[in-house]
C-alpha cells in the first residue's frame, strides 16, 4: 500500500511546553513558517505523509494541505496534543485516507482538563477519523499515570503508555524502568487492544506498522532502544519545518522547494542494520 514514510515537520511552534519532549523548547511564541506542497503534485506514486510537530493544528494551510495528499492518493497521519477545536478540520478534511491520529495527553498539563480533549477525540472518531491516544509515562508520576490511564480506558479512550526518553532525576529513560514498571505498562497496552472493536483493532494494527514512532504499541518493547523508526533504511525520509529532506544521520537529500521529494533508490540499503529502529535518526 505504501511505498515511502515521510516524517513532516510541518512547524516547531506549538501551544505547550513539556519538558519531556524532544524539542523541549519555548516555541509557543514563533509563528509557522508557510508549507509549500506545491511538489506533492509531482509525487506520483502513494506516500504515507505523517504531519507533526510542533502542533500540526496551528498550521493555517493544515486544511487545504490534507485535502490535496486526498486528490493526490497519498495517505495522512498525523500527531497531535488535541487541544485545539477540530470542528472546522472535520468539515473540511475528509477521513478516507486517514491511516490515525495520534492524540498525545500532555499529563501535567491535562490531568485536570481531559473534557476538551476527550469532545475533541469523539468528535474525530465519530467523523470516522480512527484516533488512539498516548501518554508519557513520567517515572516520578508513575503511578497516577498508571491509574489516569485506567480510567480513560474505561470512558472509552483508547489511551496507551508511551516510554520516556531522556533524563529524569539523574536517570536515563526508558533504560530506567523496572520490570515492574515494565509489566505494568505491557498490561495497560493489552488492556487497551483487548478493548477495541474489530474494526478499531485492524486500524490500530494498520497504525503500529506504519506508524514513525519509537514505541510500536502492536508489539510492545520497553527496552531502551534509542532512535526513530526508520523502515529498513529503504523507505523512510523527514522533511523539517524549512523543508529539507533528511536521511539518516542526518544527512540532506535535497528541498522539497527547490528538489521536490527525493526519496532514497529502491536498492540501497541500510549499512547499520538497526532492524527499524534506527540509532542514527534521533
Amino acid at each position: 500500500m505504501v511505498t515511502t514514510v515521510v516524517d513532516w515537520i510541518l512547524t516547531e511552534r506549538c501551544n505547550l511546553n513539556c519538558y519531556y519532549c524532544l524539542q523541549n523548547a519555548d516555541t509557543r511564541k514563533v509563528e509557522c513558517t508557510p508549507v509549500d506542497f506545491s511538489f506533492i503534485d509531482k509525487v506520483n506514486e502513494p506516500v504515507l505523509f505523517h504531519l507533526t510537530g510542533g502542533e500540526p493544528f496551528l498550521v493555517p494551510e493544515i486544511h487545504a494541505l490534507c485535502n490535496r495528499l486526498e486528490q493526490k492518493g497519498h495517505y495522512i497521519s498525523m500527531n497531535t496534543n488535541l487541544t485545539l477545536p477540530v470542528e472546522r478540520f472535520i468539515e473540511q478534511v475528509s477521513p478516507d485516507n486517514f491511516l490515525f491520529i495520534n492524540a498525545s495527553v500532555h499529563y501535567p498539563y491535562r490531568k485536570q482538563h481531559m473534557e476538551p480533549f476527550m469532545r475533541h477525540y469523539r468528535k474525530l472518531m465519530e467523523a470516522g477519523f480512527f484516533v488512539y491516544s498516548t501518554v508519557v509515562m513520567i517515572p516520578g508520576k508513575f503511578e497516577e499515570i498508571t491509574e489516569f490511564i485506567k480510567e480513560y480506558q474505561n470512558h472509552g479512550i483508547i489511551l496507551l503508555p508511551k516510554l520516556m526518553r531522556g533524563t529524569e532525576q539523574g536517570q536515563r529513560y526508558p533504560e530506567s524502568y523496572d520490570d515492574r514498571q515494565n509489566s505494568i505498562m505491557k498490561e495497560l497496552v493489552d488492556s487497551a487492544i483487548e478493548k477495541m472493536s474489530p474494526d478499531e483493532r485492524d486500524k490500530f494494527r494498520i497504525a503500529c506498522e506504519n506508524n514513525v514512532s519509537i514505541d510500536n504499541w502492536w508489539n510492545f518493547d520497553t527496552k531502551g532502544i534509542k532512535g526513530t523508526r526508520c523502515f529498513d533504511g529503504s523507505r523512510y525520509i523527514r522533511i523539517t519545518e524549512n523543508g529539507d529532506i533528511i536521511y539518516c544521520d542526518g544527512k540532506r537529500l535535497g528541498n522539497i522547494r527547490t528538489t521536490g521529494l527525493v526519496t532514497l533508490p529502491v536498492s540501497q540499503t541500510c549499512e547499520h542494520a538497526c532492524n527499524g529502529l534506527c540509532s542514527k535518526n534521533i
